[in-house]
């Protein structure tokens, strides 16, 4: 069945509009791109000032081309485009890439032109991409696509790239050539205003030739979607973005700990990232290590390295960056440690890393890893060549090609030669080893590899079903707008939370010190008394709370030293107190990422120490158990010192719960449950605080 993206990426026939006569203007650079790399269909210059460029004949507009067009490229002033997008649609073109930029990116006016652009596409069923892009490119040899101006012509291969930026996309073709990285599709999407790069995400899923994607993003425009695709995709083909930006939960005021948190960190995009399955890397350099490794090789079958080099500092820093990165030093079998020592030199280090010392030559090489390959011992190999002047680098190069075709493991390696030999290597073994120029990078991808391999093993975990009580947080939540709060009284949480099955420490409100007495007795001492009312962010500050009350007649003259006599109102809650290790469970809905979830260790210092973890909604069982061990104080939870572990269960059900009542309410802003104690024994699993607010009514 045809896709909507089809006529993107897999045209029939294309329309440049805006061809130029100008050698340097990016009309006239586009098309040249696309004839010179021999576009199997017809190719339509229009521009109304000429009547040929470049051996076509150009016609005056779109609608004068006597044939069906499947694309058109945009490439005219901004005050033109809707004109233009509005003849294509008449014209019957199925896509659109408008180059020209000018719209949302300038402020405004150009936002609103933006979406006039969009909404006259839609209106006649055009896909666009764009505006403010690079064009499009696709290496299939019965398409042969280079939409765009950039000046390299790419190398075919198995690797898509999806680009927001444009003038980042011109120097990742160059990058790509001088990696010899071949790609199978480009696209730069620009402001995005119609196709998004999930909608991209989901097209190349089914695109045999592409077994990789690698991404520079700088937003999500569906952070839904983008996360449903992605969850998808990443179990059959890797996913590595370069992701500029953080998350800018800040940029309205974060009442919360939660919203703090994520304000202030980056923590939230690397959670949501990994839990779409999606690798996140620093640099661009990164990117490509990762994206070759990934295009040369399969997936390992553990994180066992076994590390070979013919330098012993190099070998060195490999071994210290494998073990960084998680990754296990695989130990050599005696039959392999036998079958090697026979061929190595006098004082080559027989062992793991394998230094067979500088005079290393191809021969050797391959023998080494060869043998090591068929360690069942051995997962993968990193191998190391500092060329000396007696031996060729290609010649080394060409017998690990050999050696590493007889294992189904992966391989990485290390070539510290000059660009010349690099050059020579690319024409005579063109789809040879992922090559890195430092250990730390190599081991950096192969640690990428396990990565992927252990995602692919995941299970994708369950959404629980969970008996809960909707009506009454809809009740409640209907209330508070009603009085027009966008905060909710410390009660009226607790009772949100109790309707959605999230345990909450026992309590009561009461409006005099008389009734304060009889909850506290009732409770049974100690007890905590507290202001109920919204907008105290930190009760402790605020003097708005009280702890250990542990008789009536401090509970008496508590009442009246919180209320103030009366002025700060006559309600106070009166809550029992727990204890266990006390963590904290919350939520944000991140203008840039969609609702989150968060958990960490909570109390009076969750802000300074910072140690939570976040998981974009909906979780499942496998997620709220990953999201608790992802803190660095998990040992605190299981247990230290001859402590016994909190009840797991307890938090992962508590976790999974919130999760559903943010997925059932959008209008829930931010939510923080905090302390929520967790405790060895189930029942003594509860929230002892919590802070809901509301986004605001439009």
């Amino acid at each position: 069945m045809p896709h909507s993206l089809d006529p993107i990426f897999r045209p029939r026939s294309v329309a440049v509009i805006g061809a130029s006569t100008a050698p340097k203007a990016l009309g006239r650079q586009i098309l040249e791109n696309i004839l010179n790399y021999r576009f199997c269909g017809p190719v339509y210059p229009v521009n109304p000032k000429t009547s040929e460029l470049l051996g076509l004949r150009c016609f005056p507009s779109v609608q004068a081309i006597p044939d069906a067009v499947d694309l058109a490229v945009v490439v005219v002033p901004r005050p033109a485009v809707p004109g233009v997008i509005a003849e294509c649609g008449t014209k019957g073109v199925r896509g659109v890439i408008v180059i020209t930029a000018g719209f949302r990116e300038t402020g405004e006016e150009g936002r609103q032109l933006e979406e006039a652009v969009a909404a006259e596409a839609a209106r006649y069923g055009m896909r666009l991409v764009g505006p403010n892009c690079m064009g499009v490119i696709n290496t299939d040899p019965h398409v042969r696509l280079n939409a765009t101006f950039a000046p390299t012509m790419p190398l075919a291969g198995n690797v898509a790239f999806l680009s927001q930026s444009g003038a980042l996309g011109v120097a990742i073709l160059s990058i790509a050539e001088e990696r010899n990285l071949g790609l199978s599709s480009f696209a730069s999407l620009g402001n995005k205003a119609d196709v998004a790069d999930d909608d991209v995400l989901a097209y190349w899923a089914d695109d045999p030739a592409t077994s990789v994607v690698l991404m520079y993003l700088e937003s999500f425009s569906h952070p839904a979607e983008f996360a449903r695709v992605a969850r998808q995709i990443s179990r059959k083909k890797p996913l590595l973005v370069v992701k500029s930006g953080k998350t800018q939960a800040g940029a309205r005021a974060a009442i919360s700990h939660t919203g703090a948190l994520a304000a202030t960190s980056d923590l939230a995009l690397d959670a949501f990232l990994a839990h779409c399955g999606v690798q996140r890397v620093g640099t661009v350099e990164e990117l490509f290590d990762l994206g070759l490794a990934f295009a040369r090789n399969p997936l390992p079958p553990g994180p066992r390295v076994a590390i070979i080099s013919n330098a012993g500092g190099p070998a060195i820093l490999a071994t210290d960056a494998v073990i960084g990165h998680g990754l296990e030093m695989a130990r050599l079998s005696e039959a392999t440690l036998a079958a090697l020592r026979p061929r190595m030199p006098e004082h080559a280090s027989v062992s793991n890393p394998l230094d067979m010392l500088p005079d290393a030559d191809a021969p050797l090489y391959g023998f080494a890893l060869e043998r090591i390959l068929a360690d069942p011992g051995v997962d993968m190999a990193l191998v190391i060549f500092v060329p000396p002047l007696m031996v060729d680098p290609v010649e080394v190069i060409g017998a690990l090609e050999t050696a590493r075709r007889t294992a189904a493991k992966p391989v990485v390696g290390v070539l510290m030669a000059p660009e010349e030999s690099r050059a020579l290597l690319h024409e005579t073994f063109p789809d040879h080893l992922a090559l890195c120029q430092f250990p730390e990078s190599a081991a950096r991808a192969l640690a990428g590899l396990e990565r992927q391999r252990r995602w692919c093993a995941r299970g994708p975990g369950q959404e629980p079903k969970l008996q809960v009580h909707r009506a009454a947080v809809e009740q409640i939540l209907e209330q508070a707008q009603r009085e027009g709060r966008c905060e909710l009284h410390l009660h009226e949480c607790f009772q949100v939370l109790e309707a959605y099955g999230i345990p909450v420490a026992r309590y009561a409100l009461v409006r005099s010190a008389e009734a304060a007495e009889e909850a506290a007795r009732s409770l049974g001492f100690p007890v905590a008394m507290k202001l109920p009312w919204a907008g105290i962010a930190h009760k402790t500050e605020a003097r708005a709370l009280a702890l250990n009350i542990r008789s009536t007649d401090q509970a008496f003259h508590t009442y009246h030293g919180l209320t103030h006599g009366g002025a700060l109102g006559d309600t106070v809650l009166v809550q029992e107190m727990l204890s266990g290790r006390e963590t904290i469970l919350g939520m944000l809905r991140d203008p840039n990422l969609g609702p989150l979830v968060l958990f960490g260790l909570g109390g009076l210092f969750v802000e300074t120490l910072r140690d939570v973890a976040f998981r974009p909604v909906p979780l499942t069982d496998l997620d709220a158990q990953e999201l608790i061990a992802a803190i660095r104080g998990y040992p605190i939870l299981a247990g230290v010192r001859g402590q016994k572990p909190v009840a797991f269960a307890s938090l992962e059900e508590a976790i999974l719960r919130l999760s559903r009542l943010v997925q059932d309410f959008d209008v829930l802003e931010e939510m923080d449950i905090n302390p929520f104690f967790a405790s060895e024994r189930p029942e003594e699993c509860r929230a002892a605080d919590a802070r809901i607010r509301l986004r605001p009514k439009p």
